[in-house]
């Protein structure tokens, strides 16, 4: 809304830069279990490498994630550490700086104008409590984009989307900094099943690889906390729910430069984004050791879906135009656009046991033609 230019930086190895093309092709045929076979799926598979995005600071009062941003992506590009190197050659990682850059760069210009140098842990100091009129944890619209994945009414939401369908991570990281120690998954019981049973195994691996390198280290974090998948409008849950590892992180520093704890210790914003650039190396490590086994999941959820669906009793919706044709369609649309596959009849349609999901009734059912219909057995 301010002109500002969201981007998103792609760093793998040469070798796999040089075929991005081909790359993107065989993910998106990855994500079609209708057009390829279990044949097909383990070998695409294995001549690619698999994909990662790591966006940032989606809550522009949370700083840290986007200063991390920029050191990963300087680990990366300049590092040849046997790691690092490892990572380039098994993945394909999709930095997203900021989902929220003026958010940010209202927040960012106000704490620049009142934080002494060095900052002050002191509470009451006008540092550490930002003005509800300046909050950056939304946008331009004073707009919260971590729950917008369902509507997309932001234009920042719906270029995230763009990048997520052209693309098709099978890691998706949302990283914050609101907790006073760090947080990754693995999430609290219960787990959203539509997400499918592979949910919990990958969040247990990715979560016990990001605990290696935090032990290595001697730093606290903690698991098992309550960041459901339930809402899907989420960042984690929106991908989540298309076959990727959707994961929230929350780091323990920022936005104050210096914040004191209950137990009177200090953390620093500095410590907040050693934290993140940790545990996104140590998720990007990860999937390059299991990029195998993770690109065939993504590719298996789909099927399984599909499976699903079609052992349900309920096998698709039917929405009639009603009273308001106009904003029927735009539903109809925002659904398409999140590749829901709609068809709109051109013939009259009967159910012999239709129920109706206003009054409840059960029985036969014409419904007349121009009526919008959602297949649930699809990908």
């Amino acid at each position: 809304a301010e002109g500002r230019t969201l981007r998103i930086l792609i760093i793998s190895a040469p070798e796999d830069l040089a075929r991005l093309d081909a790359i993107r092709a065989d993910l998106q045929a990855l994500a079609d279990p209708v057009g390829t076979s279990a044949e097909q799926a383990a070998a695409i598979a294995a001549r690619i490498p698999g994909v990662a995005l790591l966006t940032h600071s989606i809550h522009g009062n949370e700083p840290a994630g986007f200063e991390t941003a920029m050191q990963t992506v300087y680990q990366l590009l300049a590092s040849e550490e046997p790691a690092t190197m490892e990572i380039l050659r098994n993945v394909i990682t999709i930095i997203n700086p900021t989902q929220n850059p003026d958010g940010h760069e209202r927040f960012a210009a106000w704490n620049n104008s009142v934080t002494v140098a060095g900052g002050s842990d002191e509470p009451g100091a006008l540092e550490q409590t930002e003005p509800w009129s300046v909050w950056g944890r939304f946008n331009h619209c004073r707009f919260d984009m971590n729950r917008d994945l369902v509507a997309q009414s932001q234009a920042e939401t719906r270029a995230l989307r763009g990048a997520i369908q052209r693309w098709r991570p099978q890691v998706v990281v949302d990283l914050h900094s609101t907790t006073s120690q760090y947080f990754f998954p693995p999430t609290a019981r219960p787990m959203n099943r539509n997400i499918g049973t592979t949910a919990v195994k990958w969040e247990e691996r990715f979560g016990r690889g990001n605990a290696m390198a935090f032990d290595a280290r001697g730093w606290q974090y903690y698991v098992r906390d309550i960041f459901d998948a339930f809402y899907p409008g989420y960042v984690d849950s929106w991908p989540a729910l298309s076959g990727a590892t959707g994961m929230t992180y929350e780091t323990d520093g920022g936005p104050e430069i210096r914040l004191r704890k209950e137990d009177g210790t200090v953390m620093t914003f500095e410590m907040g984004i050693a934290h993140h650039y940790v545990a996104s190396l140590a998720t990007l490590a990860t999937l390059a050791t299991h990029k195998l086994e993770r690109l065939r999941d993504y590719w298996q959820f789909r099927v399984d879906g599909m499976a699903e669906a079609r052992a349900r009793t309920m096998k698709r919706v039917v929405v009639q135009p009603g009273r308001d044709p106009a904003h029927t369609a735009r539903v109809m649309r925002l659904l398409a656009a999140q590749e829901v596959q709609v068809t709109r009849t051109t013939a009259p349609l009967t159910s012999a046991a239709a129920h109706d999901y206003v009054d409840g009734t059960t029985g036969r059912r014409t419904f007349p033609a121009g009526g919008y219909v959602i297949d649930l057995a699809q990908p």
